[in-house]
């Protein structure tokens, strides 16, 4: 009688033990940790509010660049005429960049400059040299953003040390 009793108190502990595993597993999924006040969403579509303000200053002053130099009658607005032409040479930016990328690398790469790589320049490619030319070049193509944390420089990997038999 007694282990018939033991057993029925095991089993009834079990079965109450196991209804209540998952009510703690609800109790997880509701309690969802929240994300530090700079990682929320600010508004219905915001982001970083200090990633939003800064990008809206680039915009606003890449904009004045625009307006400055196709605003041909000076009425700080861009007419009809005036957005054609600025059109017709956006177009034209978008053809030639990746030209120019490549050419940045040829100049480095063809070294009398008749822009044939022969098989003697394409034995000699420098990488690091076009790796550094590009790095130079960047510079005007993209601007120093002071926000922005500078990356951590790559970690070196350790050699091995030799197994001694």
């Amino acid at each position: 009688m007694k282990k018939f009793l033991t057993m029925t108190a095991l089993l009834i502990s079990g079965l109450l033990l196991a209804e209540e595993a998952p009510a703690k597993e609800k109790v997880a999924d509701v309690a969802k940790p929240v994300a530090p006040p700079q990682m929320q969403r600010a508004g219905r579509r915001g982001g970083n509010p200090q990633m939003q303000e800064n990008m809206i200053k680039r915009m606003r002053e890449n904009a004045a660049a625009l307006l400055k130099k196709y605003d041909a009658d000076g009425d700080g607005k861009l007419n009809d005429a005036e957005k054609a032409a600025l059109e017709k040479d956006m177009k034209l930016v978008e053809e030639l960049f990746p030209l120019s990328i490549t050419y940045k690398r040829m100049k480095v790469i063809d070294k009398d400059g008749d822009l044939v790589i022969s098989d003697e320049e394409a034995a000699n490619i420098d990488m690091e040299a076009i790796r550094e030319n590009m790095q130079r070049n960047r510079g005007g193509m993209r601007p120093e953003r002071p926000n922005r944390p500078e990356r951590p420089a790559p970690r070196k990997q350790q050699p091995k040390p030799e197994e001694k038999d």
